[in-house]
């Protein structure tokens, strides 16, 4: 890999911190998604 393409990587990489956030959103949406499908199952 070139040195530009590297720090293109970096620039980036976020790290753990930036993963944890992903993951909390990703969770809380299929959380939200789960509510509504229930009450959308019950619904009818």
């Amino acid at each position: 890999m070139s040195d530009s393409n590297l720090k293109t990587v970096l620039k980036f990489d976020f790290g753990r911190k930036g993963f944890d956030k992903a993951a909390m959103f990703l969770i809380i949406l299929a959380a939200i998604l789960v509510l509504l499908g229930v009450y959308f199952v019950y619904s009818f």
